[in-house]
């Protein structure tokens, strides 16, 4: 069995920014290397989960606890947009969703599990089978 060195898989759309009516209003183009954003999406992606889940288990009676919660949950949403879009890119989406954080989310939320979590998935699968061809030479004393 050969090794196999595979080219960074990318992830190239343009987004188009409608308004309620369907006209666009604005295009962004998104053109990622997976793997050069991998370890960053992952942890933004983990703390993104457990911002949500916090905040939604944070009870609505403890009104500074809920404030915190939805503080650290807006500020999770942030970091994982930045890290998928870049920063100048994820300022055109608040500014577009007028600084709604959820609205943001809800819109955007089908491309990240659509396109973006898939394309994680295949570089996680691409380094395991990397490391599993590497060690299984080692042990055959190639």
């Amino acid at each position: 069995m050969a090794f196999k060195i595979y080219q960074p898989g990318k992830i190239v759309e343009d987004l188009e920014l409608c308004n309620p009516a369907g006209e666009v209003k604005a295009v962004m183009h998104v053109n990622i290397v997976a793997e050069s954003i991998h370890k960053a999406f992952r942890d933004a992606w983990k703390n993104f989960n457990n911002a949500r889940l916090t905040a939604e288990a944070t009870s609505d009676d403890d009104i500074e606890g809920k404030e915190a919660a939805n503080e650290q949950y807006g500020a999770a949403i942030m970091a994982l947009f930045t890290v998928i879009f870049g920063a100048e890119n994820t300022e055109k989406l608040l500014d577009f969703y007028a600084g709604e954080y959820t609205t943001m989310l809800i819109y955007v939320l089908p491309f990240i599990l659509g396109i973006v979590v898939p394309a994680m998935n295949r570089v996680t699968e691409q380094k395991n089978e990397q490391l599993k061809s590497f060690y299984k030479g080692k042990r055959r004393g190639k």
